[in-house]
């Protein structure tokens, strides 16, 4: 009976353990996703400034460029 109870109480442990490691490994997964998702989203955003900025950037130079063909239009 005594055995029986010792079996009974190693095999709870057992369990709990598994349980608790279960758990663990769950929380950490969650935790790497979320940090990835995180370092995606400030790439995302990273690269859409960098878009932004080079946009701008054309623009300007097509702004100078439509400039200068015009006074060069002129000067002929």
């Amino acid at each position: 009976m005594q055995y029986e109870m010792e079996k009974e109480m190693r095999a709870r442990m057992e369990d709990e353990r598994r349980l608790d490691r279960d758990r663990k490994e769950k929380e950490q997964m969650r935790s790497l996703l979320a940090r990835q998702m995180a370092e995606k989203n400030m790439r995302e955003h990273a690269e859409k400034a960098l878009n932004d900025e080079q946009a701008v950037i054309w623009r300007t130079d097509k702004s100078n460029y439509e400039l200068e063909e015009q006074r060069l239009s002129r000067k002929i």
